[in-house]
C-alpha cells in the first residue's frame, strides 16, 4: 500500500525521537535505521534488556548511523517512573530539548487463558502491564510537553490486528491490543487542535522476537522468516509512507488490504446483525463467512 509522497514536518534533519522496545529483533530498531538514516534524527532508544539495546546500536553503527546519533537508556515500560525517567532525560539531553517522534512500541506476549483451575492472572497482569501500561505511562510522561513545544511532532503506537478482529487464542493479548487501540484513538482526538498527531500501527505478520518467540536478545534468524510473513524493515516503510494516516494497518504476503477489510467489517456486523460473539470462528458460520468473505474479494 506504501506510495505516499507525504512526509510528516516531525521527520527533520537533527530533530530528536525516542523508540521504546528498541532491541534488536524487532520493528523498532528498524525505525531507528531508517529515523537515523533517511531523516538525520537524533535517537533515544529504550528497553527492558540492556543487550538488546547494545545490539541495536552495533546494527545501527553497522548500516552507517553515526555513534553519537544515538543514545540507549534500559527501561521498564510497565513502571510508570520509569517512563517518566525516561522523558525527562529525552526532553533534558536532545539538542534542542524537545521530543519530535515518540514510537511506543514495547511490546510482550504471554500465553493466557479466559479461565482457569486457580486462576491465569500473572500472565494477563504481566501482559496488560506491558502492552496496555506501556502506552498509557507513555502518553501520561511525553505527550503534554510534546504539545508544550508548538511545533510538529508525531506519536505512533504499535497495536495489533488482534486488537480488532479478535482471534481466540490468547485473550490476554487481544485485550491489552484492544486498550491500546482505543487510547491512541481517543489520544488523537485529543490532540486534534495541537500541532502533534498520533498514529496507530497496525503490523501484519512479521518477523519479530515476539512472533517467533526469540529470547530479549535475540533477533530471529532472517533465513528462517517464513514467505507469508513481513521483515521488520517493510513495517518501518510503510509506517514514514503513510504518515498522513491515524489508522496505518499493514499487510503482509499473504493478507491484503481487501482481505483485512472483509475480516474487519464481519467482525463489526456481528454486533449489528446480533451474530454471536466472535462468530468468524463459530462452526454454524463458518460457511456464511467465507462466502461474504469470497463475495467480499470479487472471487465469485
Amino acid at each position: 500500500m506504501a506510495a505516499s509522497k507525504f512526509i510528516h514536518p516531525a521527520l527533520r534533519p537533527a530533530a530528536s525521537a525516542v523508540i521504546t522496545g528498541a532491541a534488536v529483533g524487532g520493528i523498532g530498531a528498524s525505525v531507528a535505521l531508517l529515523l537515523a538514516k533517511r531523516y538525520n534524527m537524533h535517537l533515544l532508544l529504550a528497553d527492558i534488556s540492556s543487550t538488546g539495546l547494545a545490539k541495536t546500536l552495533d546494527y545501527l553503527v553497522a548500516h552507517g548511523v553515526q555513534e553519537q546519533q544515538v543514545t540507549t537508556r534500559v527501561t521498564d515500560v510497565s513502571i510508570p517512573q520509569d517512563m517518566f525517567d525516561l522523558a525527562d532525560y529525552a526532553f533534558q539531553h536532545s539538542p534542542d530539548h524537545k521530543v519530535d517522534f515518540l514510537f511506543l512500541n514495547a511490546g510482550a506476549a504471554y500465553k493466557s487463558k479466559d479461565f482457569a483451575p486457580g486462576g491465569d492472572l500473572d500472565n494477563w497482569l504481566k501482559t496488560m502491564s506491558v502492552n496496555f501500561g506501556g502506552v498509557l505511562n507513555g502518553t501520561q510522561a511525553f505527550v503534554q510537553r510534546m504539545v508544550d513545544q508548538g511545533s510538529p511532532a508525531a506519536v505512533v503506537v504499535t497495536g495489533s490486528k488482534q486488537g480488532i478482529t479478535q482471534p481466540p487464542g490468547n485473550p490476554a493479548y487481544n485485550v491489552s491490543k484492544s486498550a491500546v487501540k482505543s487510547l491512541t484513538e481517543s489520544l488523537a482526538h485529543s490532540l486534534i487542535p495541537t500541532s502533534v498527531t498520533a498514529h496507530l500501527l497496525v503490523p501484519g505478520y512479521t518477523y519479530t522476537k515476539i512472533t517467533t518467540g526469540s529470547g530479549p536478545d535475540m533477533a530471529p534468524d532472517i533465513a528462517k522468516k517464513p514467505a507469508a510473513a513481513w521483515h521488520p524493515d517493510q513495517v518501518a516503510e510503510e509506517l514514514f509512507a503513510r504518515l498522513d494516516e491515524f489508522y496505518i494497518i499493514c499487510p503482509d504476503n499473504d493478507v491484503d488490504w481487501a482481505l483485512d477489510s472483509a475480516r474487519m467489517a464481519w467482525n463489526a456486523d456481528d454486533i449489528l446483525k446480533k451474530r454471536p460473539a466472535l462468530s468468524r470462528w463459530h462452526p454454524e458460520h463458518k460457511d456464511a463467512f467465507a462466502k461474504f468473505v469470497e463475495d467480499k474479494l470479487g472471487n465469485k
